[in-house]
């Protein structure tokens, strides 16, 4: 049965033909109320206007049985909000309203957005510019029934918890009163309710799991699993949150939100290991802190939470751990300790970075390790690449680079390193500082700037380098000074040109400034005033003096730069001079022991005769720009 069939029937004539003009009714719940007179009339909602004519209040209070009518004068009494947070307490209120057709005010219009939060427990009305209003007496009136119609639509208790609403619209009349318009947006809060506290069910955070997603430009390391995770001192690895329970609100409408219970999911919580983990407690939150470096472990089914510094595995590849990414500066040791020597424990293509690792097989193709010490039992493959500050391996065939390196046996492997000691050399390049190699067979090509000593020579075809910078860094370095000497040679050149020009400039001029000055002078002492055109000269004069003697000591200042930067590069070069090479055997077959000198550029080259006596052999200046390479022999023991 509709609406209009409780006033003229549902066999009433015309009956089919409904219009709607208006309808009086009594309400508790304006929205669905007007949801049925669209649907009856076939009109929309916001055709339909409103007009309040009276609004009762029931409040059904906790210690009672039953609602009461409370009179608008005691509304007041229940806007605290312990009595509103209490579920035995109800409110409803009945409107009694026409309905009527809506007909637009030709003087007046407000054009409003209304936000409300997700609990609608707080609702603000924006008003816009658009809205046509002008300021008349009874304007405070008006605009209150318009926003009561704004409320009653959404459903919302009326004096109850308004907020600011009768302030806010104080000022927004103020407002038209000045500007007779609404000349910016204006906020109208309508209602303010209680909103709920959340409950909060129990959480356990895994911090130390947690990746950074990678930038915009960077490139997703799809073989990195984080198969371990490392930490700092004092990194908060897992945080315990606290269940808790919420507190209810009530919206809008009236409507009581209770408070859910908290859900209680990880208990018991973790076991930590006192001496790796610290625990901080509070009224929240259970937090575990790292006491020190390492890695994390945790057993899930155990609830133990623990660091580690040495982790042990049968071998890393893309099937089981993919990329290893420890950190160099974490204090971490992977023991890799599966199968034979002979076997690839690290396998094809991995990436592996941690402080130290122990590998007792070998290093496969395009595998690439980052640590501080290394040991490899086995072999690297020819396409490895290692760096490593302290490496000792058994088979070297690939690339390492370092600052101390022990290889037993060196097979057309490349090795750059400060100081490196090899057992047996069958081919391969060496760059150091000092080199040791117990026995040389051919094809190797050894660089070094202060040694290189040989115990049992075997082969040939070998050629033994001195240079002043023989280690990439020291090569690095080295090319920096010498190009930096050069870029400040051109540049004291092109700045003595621009002083030079100045200071003959100057000289030129001086006996005609000697003059002017003269006649400065005769002026002064006859109590007379000197032309400005010969004051203005001597003093510009004066000026162009200072200058260039500013000039002169920024010369200096540039050219003792410069002799600090010749002094080292001299004191690098000067390496050649102090550098031997010392072979402890007889010379056989064809070997070459070449000395390079950088600047000027220079390559002086001594080929030992066949079964020579073992010898030192050192470069010696003998004149300007002249060397002369030394040789002293001794006979074998």
């Amino acid at each position: 049965m509709g609406l209009l069939d409780n006033i003229i029937g549902a066999d009433a004539p015309g009956a089919a033909e409904k219009r709607f003009t208006s309808l009086r009714l009594e309400t508790d719940n304006v929205p669905a109320t007007i949801k049925e007179i669209s649907a009856e009339y076939k009109i929309a909602p916001s055709e339909i206007d409103l007009m309040l004519l009276s609004t009762q209040t029931f409040v059904k209070m906790p210690e009672s049985d039953k609602p009461v009518e409370f009179a608008p004068a005691m509304i007041g009494r229940i806007s605290e909000d312990p009595l509103l947070n209490n579920s035995k307490f109800f409110i409803r209120q009945v409107h009694r309203i026409t309905f009527k057709q809506l007909t637009p005010h030709r003087d007046l219009r407000l054009d409003i957005d209304v936000m409300a939060n997700s609990f609608r427990t707080r609702a603000i009305a924006n008003i816009k510019p658009e809205s046509k209003l002008h300021y008349f007496n009874n304007l405070r009136e008006w605009l209150i029934d318009e926003l009561n119609k704004i409320k009653l639509r959404y459903g919302m208790i009326l004096g109850v918890r308004e907020g600011t609403l009768l302030t806010d619209i104080g000022n927004l009349v103020n407002k038209i009163r000045v500007h007779n318009c609404v000349n910016e947006p204006f906020k109208v809060t309508l209602c303010d309710w209680i909103a709920p506290t959340p409950t909060i069910d129990d959480d356990l955070i895994l911090h130390f799991k947690n990746k950074k997603a990678p930038g915009e430009n960077e490139r997703i390391d799809y073989a990195d699993r984080g198969f371990i995770k490392t930490v700092e001192i004092g990194e908060l690895l897992v945080e315990y949150v606290k269940p808790k329970s919420g507190v209810a609100g009530r919206d809008f409408r009236g409507a009581f939100i209770p408070a859910l219970k908290p859900k209680t999911r990880f208990v018991p919580i973790l076991l930590p290991d006192l001496d790796s983990i610290e625990v901080k407690e509070d009224e929240n939150s259970i937090q575990y802190f790292s006491k020190k470096k390492g890695y994390v472990t945790y057993r899930q089914v155990e609830s133990r939470l623990f660091i580690s510094d040495t982790l042990e595995l049968e071998s890393v590849d893309f099937k089981n751990t993919g990329n290893i990414n420890a950190g160099i500066d974490k204090d971490v040791k992977i023991s890799v300790r599966g199968g034979s020597s002979y076997e690839d424990h690290i396998g094809p293509n991995t990436k592996i970075e941690a402080s130290e690792i122990e590998v007792a097989g070998s290093v496969a193709s395009g595998a690439q390790i980052k640590v501080e010490r290394l040991k490899v039992d086995g072999q690297t493959h020819s396409t490895s690449v290692i760096y490593a500050k302290e490496a000792e391996i058994g088979v070297h065939k690939g690339m390492l680079e370092g600052k101390t390196a022990k290889i037993d046996r060196l097979e057309h492997g490349k090795v750059n390193a400060e100081t490196v000691e090899v057992n047996r050399v069958l081919g391969g390049m060496i760059w150091a500082r000092t080199i040791k190699i117990g026995t040389l067979h051919s094809h190797a090509t050894l660089v070094a700037s202060e040694s290189i000593t040989i115990d049992q020579l075997v082969g040939g075809e070998n050629r033994f380098f001195i240079e002043a910078a023989a280690t990439k860094e020291d090569r690095c370095y080295f090319g920096q000074l010498v190009e930096k000497n050069k870029k400040m040679q051109k540049e004291i050149e092109e700045y003595f040109t621009r002083y030079n020009r100045k200071r003959l400039l100057l000289l030129q001029n001086k006996t005609q400034i000697e003059q002017i000055r003269e006649r400065i002078d005769s002026d002064r002492l006859a109590g007379k005033t000197s032309p400005s055109i010969f004051t203005d000269r001597y003093k510009q004069y004066l000026e162009e003096m200072k200058k260039t003697r500013l000039m002169h000591d920024e010369l200096e200042n540039m050219q003792g730069r410069r002799s600090v930067m010749e002094n080292e590069i001299d004191l690098i070069q000067s390496r050649v001079l102090n550098a031997l090479v010392i072979n402890n055997d007889c010379w056989r077959n064809y070997n070459e022991v070449r000395f390079r000198i950088a600047m000027p550029p220079k390559e002086i080259v001594f080929v030992p005769l066949e079964d020579s006596r073992p010898s030192r052999i050192h470069l010696e200046l003998t004149g300007l720009e002249e060397y002369t390479i030394r040789i002293t022999e001794w006979s074998q023991p």
